[in-house]
């Protein structure tokens, strides 16, 4: 945590030295184009240490995040792009501003050249055209298919690359691929990186994307999902709650949403977030508001921002006092215990753990008691010095009784009377081997009853089927389905949607399977799909998932054991062959599909159905 607050504390001293930079350049003091160029280098050094910062602050929080809490990690990935945003924007102002010293004096220069020169070369001096000036490098964001990041994305991709007349299509297109992500890269992945596909690539991910229905929906799901305020870090918890409504709402009302209208269902939604002390602070705050003149949304994050850097201040305060108190406060009545442990073995008197024992280990669970009882050990921690009823140390972990878990016998005893133990289960090949063991162990401590049992394996061969899927440009791409008239919906893989290349659109699906189990989806399309003898045809609205099963059938199936018709054409031929599923169809379509009744009833035998 200390190396994360040290990260933080250089990561503000970068973006003080880029605020300084823009003080400069906005005061009215006159700027030479040399003390512009030499800040225009100060500035990219403080943008490669602030993207080298800033993947360092990522990397340890999300290491230091557990990884079962999805919150914090998401939380943690939010905070490093609202801080990203917040720099990206001083950075372009400032390079700006540089450009603009640097132009207008290159601009002056030139004209007292041109008033110095003779006529006659005059109009040779306008022939010649003008250097353009070195730009700083403009890192270009990436887009991952996050509809509320899309605005910005195409805003600036169309500004720096699309509408940049000196770059060809084809390199338009290795720019537009290089900086996107995930899913949306997916989507252009069909297109080969040349001059003629980079408009239809441009398109393609505008039409996906561009749908300002879906990006508002995004952004007020997004904005009712309040961030939590953790007492642990409470001034950053609240700095980054004021941060996630700023980002929506601004994002909102440039998409000529009535944001103004919302603000007081807004400071109601989000006070109900906070912890009761800052609900009692605000509503002290607003004990004079009547309903005309009701409070701001901006007061509302005013407010917060002067709790949050209050917080920081107090505890920056306490961070140092504690070496004081840490030398100065006592203690009294503390032992400490120190226990040292030998890598000596209790057993074999090697240069090892006990439990590592390959001697220990190669005994059977009851000899090994036997050798620990007789070393005088500890049976719960093979230690030595004392007994396992006066043991501190954990039980067996798999019956929990009080033996080592190297000790616990596989086979219990069913009665501590009789010494009679239960085989559950045996293979047909091995029974002659057990009987014989069963004998000598009755010849020498007990009576051991050997139950034996074969096991017949059996498998069911769910309904597979080839079809034909269009694309978005009507081609035809065979694919498996499963018919599953148990399922309500219709599903399709990621890869098969990907290939496709259908746009999609972003509504959430609730999933719930076996035993409650609980999945979901936000993407949705609908694909057109066609028999192979193109005797019956569908569209259907499929929900987009990473997989849907595993490799169906699990393994191959002996065809020469199976009745089939000679003459009979299969919906797939491979039926027999384990392969990946593509498409699911549910209870929908699938009583539309079957045609009679099930044929071949034979016990054993899978049914045939037209």
């Amino acid at each position: 945590m200390s190396d994360l607050r040290e990260l933080k504390y250089k990561r503000a001293a970068v973006k003080s030295q880029v605020t300084r930079l823009q003080h400069f350049f906005e005061s009215a003091v006159p700027k030479t184009e040399a003390e512009a160029r030499v800040r225009q280098v100060k500035l990219e050094e403080c943008w490669k240490k602030f993207e080298e910062i800033q993947e360092e602050i990522e990397s340890a929080a999300l290491e230091s995040a557990s990884i079962d809490d999805e919150e914090e990690c998401e939380k943690q990935i939010k905070e490093g792009e609202a801080e990203r945003q917040l720099f990206e924007a001083n950075y372009y102002k400032v390079a700006e501003k540089i450009e603009a010293v640097i132009n207008s004096r290159q601009g002056q220069n030139q004209q007292v050249r041109a008033n110095d020169v003779e006529p006659r070369s005059e109009q040779r001096t306008h022939d010649v055209p003008r250097g353009k000036p070195k730009l700083p490098e403009i890192k270009l964001p990436e887009f991952n298919g996050d509809y509320t990041k899309w605005l910005f994305f195409k805003n600036s991709f169309e500004a720096t690359i699309d509408q940049e007349a000196t770059l060809t299509p084809m390199q338009k297109h290795q720019y537009l691929v290089g900086v996107l992500r995930g899913e949306a890269l997916k989507v252009v992945q069909g297109y080969q990186i040349s001059n003629e596909n980079y408009v239809d690539a441009w398109k393609l991910l505008k039409d996906t994307y561009d749908n300002s229905m879906i990006i508002i929906e995004t952004h007020l799901d997004e904005l009712l999902q309040f961030p939590t305020i953790t007492k642990e870090d409470k001034a950053d918890s609240i700095r980054q709650f004021v941060w996630h409504i700023r980002t929506h709402t601004s994002s909102l009302k440039s998409l000529s949403q009535p944001v103004d209208q919302w603000e007081t269902m807004i400071i109601h939604l989000a006070k109900k977030k906070l912890e009761f002390v800052e609900q009692r602070d605000w509503q002290n705050l607003m004990n004079d508001r009547t309903p005309e003149i009701m409070p701001k949304l901006e007061d509302f994050l005013k407010f917060l921002t002067d709790r949050s850097n209050t917080l920081r201040v107090l505890n920056q305060g306490k961070t140092k006092q504690v070496p004081s108190k840490v030398t100065t406060q006592k203690k009294p009545n503390k032992k400490v215990s120190l226990i040292v442990t030998s890598s000596e073995c209790s057993f074999c008197k090697g240069n090892h753990s006990i439990y590592k024992c390959e001697e220990l280990q190669k005994l059977s669970p009851e000899d090994r008691k036997k050798e620990i009882i007789n070393k005088q050990l500890c049976i719960n921690c093979l230690g030595s010095g004392h007994y396992a009823r006066d043991c501190k140390s954990s039980s067996c972990k798999k019956c929990s009784k009080r033996h080592n878990t190297l000790l616990h016998r596989n086979v219990e005893s069913q009665s501590k009377e009789s010494d009679t133990a239960t085989v559950n289960y045996c293979g047909q090949e091995n029974s002659k081997e057990n009987e014989k063991s069963a004998k000598e162990v009755k010849e020498e401590e007990s009576t051991m009853r050997v139950y034996c049992a074969q096991r017949t394996e059996s498998t069911v061969l769910l309904s597979t089927a080839r079809v034909n899927a269009y694309d978005i440009k009507g081609k035809a791409h065979t694919c498996r389905v499963l018919l599953d008239p148990g399922s309500q919906s219709n599903m399709v893989t990621e890869s098969l949607a990907t290939k496709l290349r259908l746009p999609n659109k972003r509504e959430y699906r609730a999933i719930s399977g076996i035993n409650q189990a609980k999945s979901s989806t936000t993407k949705i399309t609908e694909i057109h799909i066609e028999s192979r003898d193109k005797e019956f045809s569908a569209n259907i609205e499929c929900l987009i998932l990473p997989s849907i099963t595993e490799q169906l059938p699990q393994k191959e199936i002996d065809v020469n054991r199976i009745i089939v018709p000679k003459h009979g054409i299969m919906a797939d031929p491979v039926f027999n062959e384990p392969g990946e599923i593509d498409m699911l169809i549910g209870a929908g379509l699938y009583w539309k599909i079957l045609i009679g009744t099930p044929r071949n009833q034979i016990k054993g035998q899978p049914s045939l159905q037209s």
